[in-house]
Formats: C-alpha cells, structure tokens, sequence
C-alpha cells in the first residue's frame, strides 16, 4: 500500500512539475518579447525627436531662404546639433535595432547638411553690416534635397520600428491564444489523469470488498 502511495504521489509530482516548466517556458518568452517592445518604444521615441528637431531644421532652413537672415541659419544649425545629440546618446540602440553598420548614413547625411549650414552661414555679412546677403541659389537645391535626405531616414526609423512593434504585439497575442489553449488542454488532461489515478485504487477497493462481502 506504501508503495502504491508513493507512486501516485510520484506521479502527480511529475504532473505539476510538467505545467510548472510549460508556464516557465511561455512565461521566458512572453518575457522576452515585452523587452523587446520596450526597447523599440523607447527607439520610437528618441526617433519621434529627432524628426521633431529635423522639421526645425527644415523651418528655419526654409525661412532663411525666404528672408535670407543670418538668425535662421544660427537657429537650424542648433536644432541639427540637438538631432545630432540624441543620435550620439542612442546611438548603440539605433544601430543594434535598425541592423545599421557603424558608419550610419544618417550621421554621414547629418554632417553633410551642418557643412553646408556651415558654408553659408559663413559667407553671410555680419547682422547690421549695411551688406547685401549674397547670392545662395546655387546651394539652396542640395540643401533642400540632403535635408529631404535626412528626413526620410529618421521618418523611415519610425515607420520600420512601429511596424516591428506591431509584429511584436501580434507575435505577443498568438502565443497568449495558444498558451490559453494548452493550458486549457493541459489542465484537463492532468485532472482527468489524477482523478483516474485517485480513483482507480478506490474502485479497486471497493471490488475487493463487495467480494469479501459475497464471500470470496
């Protein structure tokens, strides 16, 4: 009888040591997908700023060419500086989750614009100088189109992180759906298999005392 009990004890050791290391094992990679999903908002953020900081640019680079004042290309240049800021601080997130190698073309594009900015901010007359601002037309096309350039790369971060959040989600709610049916299933099972386990021995008893009872 002894041994009988240890074995059905055994059993049902092993039968809940089972759904303990399935829950393990859903519960490890739920774990890792939310990471993954946190690590990409904050990405999605830091992009979200830097198009923020970029459309700036644009504004003053775009009154400048308006108005041809010295202050607009002062105030583009310190935006680009603050976009190029938060792409140093993030830089190894970036280049880890957009599988970009280290020489990013959004840094190379980024330098290129703020040389440009550079160039003509240099050779503008100083504000009350009573000189005419020179002609820039010959620049204003490459730096519309290296502006346009890097709008589309921090934009185009945005777009390919939130689709990957999107799959991420998608991915997060399959494997919820079929960890609610395995467990579904596999409480069921593990019940039906204790309760047959519990009360096979008691009908087995109860057998054996209806023959004692006929005098077997």
């Amino acid at each position: 009888m002894k041994k009988a009990t240890f074995k059905i004890r055994r059993k049902i050791i092993l039968a809940f040591l089972f759904c303990f290391l399935s829950v393990l094992i859903f519960a490890v990679f739920s774990f890792q997908i939310h990471r993954e999903i946190g690590h990409r908002l904050r990405l999605v953020e830091v992009a979200d700023d830097i198009v923020n900081n970029i459309l700036e640019v644009r504004r003053f680079e775009k009154n400048f060419f308006l108005y041809k004042h010295r202050s607009s290309l002062d105030e583009a240049l310190s935006y680009a500086d603050r976009a190029e800021l938060l792409y140093f601080r993030h830089e190894q997130d970036i280049l880890r989750l957009t599988k970009e190698d280290s020489r990013a073309p959004f840094l190379k594009t980024l330098e290129r614009y703020k040389k440009t900015l550079s160039g003509l901010q240099s050779g503008l007359p100083e504000p009350h100088a009573g000189i005419e601002a020179p002609n820039v037309s010959g620049r204003e096309e490459s730096l519309r189109t290296t502006g346009q350039e890097l709008l589309d790369i921090a934009t185009g971060w945005v777009r390919q992180e939130r689709s990957k959040i999107d799959q991420l989600f998608r991915t997060a709610f399959y494997l919820f759906a079929v960890s609610v049916l395995f467990f579904g299933f596999l409480g069921i099972l593990v019940a039906f298999y204790i309760s047959r386990m519990l009360t096979r021995p008691l009908i087995q008893m109860q057998q054996a005392m209806e023959k004692i009872a006929q005098g077997d």
